[in-house]
């Protein structure tokens, strides 16, 4: 299901504005301390979505650790396998190029998208790593103001339990 991460995950976030952003109109406010957009949640084309998966602590290979070690390998669709650095780019298939930023040891990674290299420019996607007595979780959060907004939402789930499921395959093989 969809989840309203909302403002209060973008709290502190927002940056300076850029007076280019601005007069743009394409809904990008400002700009994080690592340089990830901040959009206004007003715009006519702002969208959003919320996802996690998770395996249980001490089935096969399923640890924090591992679970950011896989986060690396697959941040995005059509990854490598091979781990992500912060500043790299990839081609996240099949919309285009983003650029990883990689945060806090790797437990989070942000994939913003490329302007001109990007069919849903401008947008992000967060993905970080928790775990509870119970479990290890990857999460997912999308928002923007690039192209079909509403077709994005609605693919979100099933496109990225794919990319988690590489994730999860990974950490078996690790045990």
């Amino acid at each position: 299901g969809t989840v309203c991460a909302g403002p209060a995950l973008l709290e502190g976030m927002k940056g300076e504005e850029p007076a280019s952003s601005t007069q743009s109109g394409n809904g990008v406010i400002g700009y994080d301390a690592n340089g990830i957009p901040v959009f206004d949640e007003s715009h006519p084309r702002f969208h959003h979505y919320y996802g996690s998966n998770s395996c249980v602590q001490g089935s096969a290979g399923c640890s924090y650790e591992n679970a950011v070690a896989g986060l690396l390998r697959h941040p995005a669709p059509g990854a490598s396998g091979e781990p992500v650095i912060n500043g790299q780019t990839s081609f996240a298939r099949p919309v285009g190029r983003v650029r990883h930023v990689v945060i806090d040891g790797g437990s989070q990674v942000v994939n913003v998208t490329i302007p001109g290299r990007h069919a849903l420019h401008p947008g992000i996607v967060r993905r970080w790593v928790t775990q509870d007595a119970l479990s290890v979780t990857i999460h997912t959060y999308g928002e923007g103001t690039g192209r079909l907004p509403r077709a994005n939402e609605f693919f979100s789930e099933s496109l990225w339990r794919r990319v988690d499921k590489n994730i999860f395959d990974y950490m078996r093989e690790q045990q």
